[in-house]
């Protein structure tokens, strides 16, 4: 095999799966070998036996490469002032009602009412999915950043339809 470059043959491994080399050049096909060799060994099984390491690989989400991706500078925004309003109390993760804008709230038919108190459950889960994400110091990561857009996005279609119902 030619390398165009020594750094380029360092970081690739070599191993072997049922006597058959293989090259392993990214992160990416370490957890696809991984993952087949333990399937292979049976140790991965169907009954959810999945050895710490791998599982732990496979729950840690992806970084954001900067230049394959450019996150959304309104994303971004309104992630930190999110984060900013769970830190400081306004928003507390498991009472709704705390995501409310009261004087648009009461204001609204009971239909709105209905539709604002089904939205707000939904909203407040994405809310505490992202924090989790971000407490376990995942913040540059697709996932975080694909929740932040369905949240804003989802807002903002609400709020075209019943106003500013919520504070965030």
């Amino acid at each position: 095999m030619v390398f165009p470059n020594k750094q380029q043959k360092e970081n690739n491994i070599e191993m072997s799966l049922n006597g058959q080399p293989l090259l392993i050049k990214n992160e990416g096909q370490k957890v696809l070998f991984l993952i087949r060799k333990a399937y292979l060994e049976g140790s991965l099984s169907v009954t959810g036996d999945i050895a710490p390491e791998i599982q732990q690989m496979l729950n840690k989400p992806l970084p954001i490469s900067d230049k394959k991706f450019q996150s959304d500078p309104k994303d971004l925004q309104f992630l930190e002032e999110l984060i900013k309003k769970i830190e400081s109390g306004t928003i507390k993760l498991f009472t709704p009602s705390s995501l409310l804008n009261l004087s648009v709230y009461n204001n609204l038919s009971s239909t709105h009412k209905a539709k604002a108190d089904y939205d707000i459950l939904i909203i407040l889960n994405k809310i505490r999915a992202i924090k989790k994400l971000w407490d376990s110091g995942d913040k540059d990561s697709y996932q975080i950043l694909n929740l932040v857009q369905s949240l804003r996005i989802a807002k903002e279609g609400i709020e075209n339809i019943e106003g500013d119902v919520f504070i965030i």
